[in-house]
């Protein structure tokens, strides 16, 4: 019995971790979303910016260009990551959903034998019970 309750605890610390891990990629994700939407806002702050100054000064327009052409690649990059952390959170839930359903079989196992366990003592109980039943039975009606 105390294999099973270690293969069961075994399992429930392996679907922690692997809960855990999930946890951190989606925290992962959400804060490359973040840096996406930063991206975008600097770019809009700019784009106004260079709205207002492009009367007075034409050398901001050609800066603006090159800052847009950077900003472009980081949001490409930064959504190349966020596609790749899709993926290993897809992953990531299949393998806690694998060591849940690996968990659950370990459960089920051990209750199952405690079960049996617990049915057999209290078999035992009851024979016991009933000899010392019929034992009593016997020494009434021999005496009597």
């Amino acid at each position: 019995m105390k294999q099973r309750n270690t293969l069961v605890r075994l399992h429930k610390w392996q679907v922690d971790e692997k809960r855990k891990h999930l946890a951190s990629l989606y925290a992962l994700r959400d804060d490359l979303e973040r840096q996406k939407q930063a991206v975008e806002m600097t770019v809009l702050r700019e784009q106004e910016f260079v709205t207002a100054a492009a009367g007075s000064e034409k050398e901001v327009g050609y800066a603006y260009g090159a800052f847009a052409q950077a900003a472009i690649l980081q949001r490409e990059n930064i959504q190349r990551t966020i596609e790749s952390m899709e993926e290993q959170i897809f992953h990531a839930l299949e393998a806690v959903g694998e060591a849940f359903k690996s968990l659950k079989r370990h459960e089920i196992v051990a209750n199952n034998k405690a079960m049996r366990k617990e049915r057999a003592r209290a078999r035992i109980e009851q024979i016991d019970s009933d000899d010392q039943a019929i034992d009593s039975h016997q020494r009434k009606t021999v005496r009597g």
